[in-house]
């Protein structure tokens, strides 16, 4: 690079002065080295702008595909709607005894042409996307061109000063201390204007990348029981994400799924990461946090605490907005990242490994699940593992963590239940209830249908107080058709810091279920 071949010029230079005024060149030795490894980090600057600039044009490269895939369908629509027309002007010609058909024709015309004008929006979108990517890699070429004129120009102003330092300094000895302040300047300069370039421009491009994604995940429509991950529609009975450690982490997979230590029941799709106390932990994927725990500096198998008893572990608890949620486990005290209702992206600092709660040394359990307080374990896939395993973690894997921060591209609003998310109890709802954070003294609409008309809504919300917990129950009627109406509230004057809920059906009449639940839905009060 041109800045690497004027710092040798300049270590050059400097060593023929030296030698000149009659100096030693040991004293220089040291610096000449340091200066031979800071070039060594400004290249990796320029390194990292060049993969930027590759990953933009990668970008643009699908969104060219995706573009030329839709004009063809949009060709093949044009060719349906005139065979389409083609057949009602014969049916016309054969005056209007055929009024049904030609009325169906029509209709089927008119859908065609909204399928087209969507899709003709869709590549409008797409290309204006390519143009704003094309503009940014012009952009990131010419910082890139920019940068290394003002590294060279900076360097040089250093040497300049430490060289004209120096000479007015002559024989006395005091050139070594100046030599040291020029290049200092220099590259304190070179090396600031470098780092905040570079930082905007992986701004700009993590915007840019969330933009694209948007785009594409809105051309793709997932079936029954299936959710668009990263451009992917995977099964909702899977969670796909991320490592959550820092990019480049290297990590061994010490306990996973089904462990004979701990890794069964509620927590059969665990995953254990064993680490230093202190290294970071940051986001599987992007979330809002529900729950955070970070006072604990109490290891409950050192305590002789038996596993039933322990709730000392430091933990923080991400809702993902799809009714699922992560567990980060076992942190460090007071070395939690992040606030209750703070929304973070995929790789965002969150915490760091601890040994708190019951724990047999440092590390991190990692586990998702929906939102019933016992049971609902998901099964967990990490990207980094999709060639390896298909994702699947198993004990003993070595992998490295590619989980880099990514801003979230909105706000993710806390989950709502699903709408069958009580149909094992006969319920199915239409409106969207709280099923993760709800607020006090707050109403929410409350509509759906039971299953079989005739029936009632009941109702339970469990009650966690100072003056007791109990399950609080009401009972709502239904019409002849079995839907209902009304709205759900947690009352601040008898609902304290956290809830559970539960609906289920009820004979007419009588506010009691069939039988009782083995588990429910937690609510976090915020």
């Amino acid at each position: 690079m041109r800045s690497k071949s004027i710092l040798i010029a300049i270590m050059m230079s400097s060593a023929s002065l030296v030698g000149c005024l009659g100096e030693d060149l040991g004293p220089y030795q040291d610096r000449i080295e340091e200066l031979e490894g800071e070039s060594q980090v400004d290249a990796g600057i320029m390194e990292e702008l060049n993969r930027t600039i590759d990953s933009q044009e990668s970008s643009i490269a699908k969104l060219e595909v995706q573009v030329s895939s839709l004009q063809s369908s949009i060709t093949g629509l044009d060719a349906q709607i005139a065979s389409l027309q083609d057949s009602i002007g014969s049916l016309e010609a054969e005056n209007g005894t055929n009024a049904e058909k030609i009325s169906q024709l029509n209709s089927e015309v008119a859908a065609l042409e909204i399928q087209k004008s969507e899709l003709e929006g869709t590549v409008s979108s797409l290309q204006a996307a390519i143009a704003a990517l094309d503009a940014t890699i012009a952009a990131l070429e010419a910082e890139k061109s920019d940068m290394e004129a003002n590294l060279s120009l900076k360097f040089q102003e250093g040497y300049d000063v430490g060289y004209g330092d120096a000479y007015d300094a002559s024989y006395d000895g005091v050139a070594q201390h100046y030599y040291g302040e020029g290049w200092d300047d220099g590259w304190e300069i070179a090396t600031n204007d470098a780092q905040a370039a570079m930082e905007e421009m992986q701004e700009l491009a993590s915007t840019l990348n969330g933009t694209i994604l948007g785009l594409q995940e809105s051309a793709i429509e997932c079936g029954e029981h299936t959710s668009l991950s990263d451009g992917i529609c995977t099964s909702d009975s899977v969670v796909w994400g991320r490592l959550p450690f820092e990019n480049g982490t290297p990590l061994t997979i010490n306990q996973a799924f089904m462990g004979g230590w701990t890794h069964q029941e509620d927590w059969l799709y665990s995953v254990d990461f064993a680490k230093d106390e202190g290294t970071p932990i940051v986001s599987f994927k992007e979330g809002v946090v529900r729950e955070i725990k970070e006072d604990s500096d109490t290891n409950c198998i050192d305590e002789g605490i038996s596993r039933e008893n322990c709730t000392h572990g430091n933990y923080v608890l991400i809702d993902h907005g799809d009714f699922t949620f992560a567990l980060y486990l076992h942190l460090e005290q007071w070395s939690v990242d992040v606030e209750v209702g703070e929304t973070v992206g995929r790789g965002h600092q969150i915490g760091r490994v601890g040994n708190t709660g019951y724990s047999t040394g440092p590390h991190l359990h990692f586990n998702v699940k929906n939102g019933f307080g016992y049971g609902g374990a998901k099964i967990v896939l990490f990207e980094e593992l999709a060639g390896i395993s298909n994702g699947i973690p198993f004990s003993g894997a070595n992998v490295t963590s590619n989980n880099s921060n990514t801003s979230a591209t909105a706000q993710v609003p806390p989950s709502s239940c699903p709408s069958d998310a009580f149909a094992f109890r006969g319920v199915f709802l239409l409106s969207a209830v709280p099923c993760s954070m709800a607020e006090h003294d707050v109403e929410y609409n409350l509509t759906g249908y039971v299953a079989s008309p005739g029936m009632d809504l009941q109702v339970a919300q469990y009650v966690q107080s100072s003056a007791g917990n109990y399950w609080s129950y009401s009972c709502i009627d239904t019409s002849s058709t079995g839907s209902f109406s009304t709205v759900l509230e947690w009352d601040s004057s008898v609902h304290g810091e956290w809830s559970y809920l539960m609906m289920s059906v009820t004979p007419d009449g009588d506010c009691y279920a069939y039988d009782s639940w083995w588990t429910s839905i937690g609510i976090t009060m915020v």
